[in-house]
Parts: structure tokens; sequence; C-alpha cells
């Protein structure tokens, strides 16, 4: 598990806490903390109106952050390295693990073509973070993938993330519930 008194943290560890708080953007499981260099965007299910993903967008970059439900004993990150390798794989790309400032990551390589229709190679960088009970796994995407200098703001910006797993039953590698604030019109996106 990862040294929680740095961040992310377990909305359960926390003393007195407010997740509606001024500044922070509730999203059920998992509490963001809104910037004036950020702008937290969700893409929705058009039918089913349920959030499918959570990405803040800044200058050149974005992460892309998704909590998921773990068994008590943690450590789902190590388990899921493989697949996320074989699916960068199998989309005819490649995976490189390395040791990071938040433990092992991926640094995944994989064809793309950008919205002018240019073809090249989209490069992020993959991170897993053990809590209790729950992982959250975040995407480096633009300047943060692939510069360390870049990525300090982008990695302390995710230290501030609070979890919310909640005490019900729920299987390893289930996506957390995710619901959208009461003033979100603004920050959605198809």
């Amino acid at each position: 598990m990862s040294d929680h008194t740095q961040g992310p943290f377990d909305l359960d560890e926390l003393d007195g806490f407010d997740p509606n708080a001024a500044g922070l953007i509730n999203l059920g499981s998992m509490i963001l903390t809104a910037t004036e260099e950020t702008e937290v965007r969700l893409q929705l299910d058009e039918v089913t109106n349920q959030i499918l993903a959570v990405v803040v967008v800044g200058h050149e970059a974005a992460v892309e952050v998704r909590p998921f439900a773990a068994a008590r004993n943690g450590e789902r990150w190590v388990h899921l390295l493989p697949q996320i390798a074989e699916a960068a794989s199998q989309a005819g790309g490649r995976a490189e693990q390395s040791e990071g400032p938040v433990g092992t990551e991926l640094i995944c390589e994989v064809p793309a073509i950008d919205p002018d229709g240019v073809s090249g190679n989209l490069i992020t960088r993959v991170v897993g973070i053990d809590g209790p009970r729950w992982l959250l796994r975040v995407t480096f995407m633009g300047r943060p993938a692939t510069d360390d200098a870049a990525a300090r703001d982008w990695e302390a910006y995710i230290r501030t993330i609070v979890v919310s797993r909640g005490a019900g039953a729920m299987a390893p590698g289930a996506e957390l519930p995710l619901t959208l604030p009461p003033d979100s019109q603004p920050m959605l996106s198809g």
C-alpha cells in the first residue's frame, strides 16, 4: 500500500474533512480539488448519464483518474500492470515498466491519429496507487507523460485526491461509482 500521509487520501482516514466544501469537486467515490490552472472534464454515457471518464486538463497536459475497488490486502496494481501492457501491445504499441515517484509505472506508446488526422504515436504514463480497499489508476497525457519536470505539479495534484470507497462489498477491480456534482453542467463534455 502507498503512504497515505502524503496522499491520495482515504476519506475514512480524514477527521473533519467536508467532501462538499468550497473548492472541491465531489464525484461520490472521488473528491478532486478545483484549481485555477485546471479544468475537470467528465465524459458521460449519453444513455445512462453515468460518468465514463474523469479527465483533469491543464496547459499542454491532462490526467485521467479512475478509482477501483480492491481487496483488503491491496496491491491490486501489480496485477493490473500486465493487463495494461497487453492492451498496449494489442493496439500495435508497446509498454515499458519503470519505477517512478509513486512506485511501478508503465510508459505506453500506441499508434494514434490526432484531431487533425495526422498519424503518430500517443505516449502515456500510467501509475496505480493502492489504498485501503481501493486503487487509483492515473494516466498522464501530454508533457507529464515524458517530462519529469512537467509531471511534478500533476503528481502533486494527484496527491490531493480523496477516495471514498464506501463500506459495501464490491468485487476487486470493479470501478467505484462516480456521481455528478450538483453544479456540473460547465464541466461536462461528451
